[in-house]
């Protein structure tokens, strides 16, 4: 009899993303700065484009521990009403999977990075 090897167990979606990091990495393509009115808001905006890479294929429910990672980053994200109208909306949104461009873009985030950082709001 020949000895046969379990086959390996399927990666997680969080090991395959760190797996391929290096060609799947997030990018960021461009990014402007607008002092005032413009097209996109009547007060200062950041507009960055993004390559997700091959976290574009993955929502937030396949990425290990993210969401919880991110609410202990960002504590504040459990008033945010995003989705449901309802305070933990967005939360509930991270826990059921959305895509990362949703949580790049929700304003609530970036507002809270900045306030970590001690940038002006």
């Amino acid at each position: 009899m020949s000895a046969q090897t379990a086959p390996a167990a399927e990666a997680s979606a969080a090991d395959r993303v760190a797996e391929n990091n290096r060609a799947g990495q997030m990018r960021a393509l461009e990014a402007r700065a607008f002092r005032g009115p413009s097209i996109y808001a009547y007060r200062r905006v950041i507009r960055m484009t993004l390559d997700l890479g091959e976290l574009e294929a993955y929502p937030t429910s396949k990425l290990g521990d993210f969401t919880d990672r991110l609410i202990e980053t960002i504590p504040t994200l459990d008033e945010h009403t995003c989705s449901y109208g309802v305070p933990g909306g967005f939360v509930q949104r991270l826990r059921e999977g959305t895509w990362l461009g949703h949580v790049l873009r929700c304003g609530w985030s970036s507002r809270s990075c900045r306030k970590i950082s001690g940038a002006p709001l």
